[in-house]
């Protein structure tokens, strides 16, 4: 059988083989490129869609993301679903905490910038708390009035007088921000103002007007122990278990006088000092930066267990902020000779509840609220009423009684 041979290729032929080489090419990484942005847009809206469904809360922001518009068929709903639909399509897009982050990462790094508008960033690794309640603090602005100054004379005066009717020993106690202890950290166009705060304000006022109200300055006992170890997170708007540790320190040393059958605050060495990883810095978190801007800090253990038992009980259902952990709690222990307490506070105390508080009373509650309550005080029947706030809070309304 005869062979077949294919014609040769004239130079046309091979010509338009070869010309169209180059359209296959293109064709080919045409399509590469469509499916890679395609399988990007899949990947996209396929984690956007996930946080859709996600109620977890805006990382920098400690809230709930926005919910889904409500479409009611009128002018002003119909208007308005742009925007609740911008706001929340914003808080569940794809990579959301991870683009924020390594924004304010590249901010911080190149222009020492925050990534909030609330927070300040200090020497020496320190962040501070700069909303409009603690600015003026850190400025030295906004002074008591004359007549606010009388409002919280008598506020006090008045829980005190009601307290002291019922045999009960109240005390007022302010725990001190940030700036107050280690201004030495803000930025020059802060550390260089006058600070003279509310806080001096107030104490100077009380004085000069010769009030029997017994206020404690958790400043002195913290500025007298500076030293090299840290008493504020530097991350963080709170102080440390071991500021903690001054702060309940100075609360009992006040009480003692008027109460010696308090026992003695436990002594700085029958505690241990240890470096711990710190990563839940609630300024951090306003930044976007969660667990990648953290710290070493010192913590503090006990080296004997603490007797006071934890006490949830029926009668402890008051929650005045509304949060899981805010509601009320308490303490007891098998020691009749100690006195017993109610103190009102607010998280500056957790760390005092957590370590050392409890074991210094026979019965001690807790309450998370910045006003006054006489219905609780008077079903728990206490010797002494603690009344914590942070200083921040006199540049608020007063509370309530």
């Amino acid at each position: 059988m005869p062979s077949v041979t294919a014609p040769p290729l004239t130079r046309s032929s091979r010509e338009q083989k070869l010309s169209s080489l180059p359209e296959v090419k293109q064709f080919n990484e045409n399509l590469i490129i469509a499916f890679s942005f395609a399988l990007c847009l899949f990947i996209f809206f396929a984690v956007s869609a996930a946080k859709c469904l996600s109620k977890k809360a805006v990382l920098n922001e400690n809230r709930e993301p926005a919910k889904f518009p409500e479409v009611a068929f009128t002018g002003a709903s119909i208007s308005s679903f742009p925007h609740g639909f911008e706001e929340y399509f914003d808080d569940r897009f794809a990579f959301r905490d991870r683009i924020i982050a390594d924004r304010t990462l590249l901010y911080l790094k190149l222009f020492r910038v925050s990534g909030s508008s609330k927070v300040i960033i200090g020497k020496n690794k320190f962040f501070f708390y700069s909303d409009d309640v603690n600015l003026p603090m850190i400025m030295g602005s906004r002074p008591f009035t004359e007549p606010e100054l009388r409002s919280w004379k008598e506020l006090l005066e008045r829980r005190q007088s009601w307290c002291q009717a019922r045999g009960i020993d109240y005390i007022f106690v302010l725990a001190p921000t940030k700036p107050s202890i280690y201004s030495e950290f803000l930025p020059d166009e802060y550390g260089q103002r006058s600070r003279r705060t509310r806080t001096d304000q107030l104490l100077d006022f009380l004085k000069q007007t010769r009030s029997s109200v017994q206020v404690v300055d958790l400043r002195a006992s913290l500025r007298a122990h500076k030293g090299v170890l840290p008493l504020f997170l530097l991350t963080d708007t709170h102080w440390n278990q071991l500021g903690a540790y001054y702060g309940y320190k100075a609360i009992i040393d006040a009480l003692t006088p008027r109460h010696p059958n308090l026992v003695a605050p436990v002594p700085l060495s029958d505690l241990n000092l240890r470096p711990y990883h710190f990563v839940k810095g609630d300024l951090s978190r306003m930044q976007g930066v969660l667990g990648i801007i953290t710290e070493t800090n010192v913590a503090v253990d006990h080296k004997q267990p603490v007797q006071a038992c934890l006490v949830r009980d029926s009668q402890f259902t008051e929650n005045k902020l509304g949060f899981p952990v805010t509601g009320a709690f308490g303490y007891h222990q098998e020691r009749k000779d100690l006195p017993s307490a109610v103190m009102f506070r607010d998280s500056f105390a957790c760390y005092m509840i957590e370590l050392y508080l409890p074991q210094q009373f026979s019965r001690i509650s807790f309450f998370w609220q910045p006003d006054f309550s006489q219905s609780i005080v008077q079903r728990e029947k206490p010797e002494i009423v603690v009344q914590e706030i942070l200083e921040s809070n006199l540049y608020g309304a007063p509370p309530e009684m």
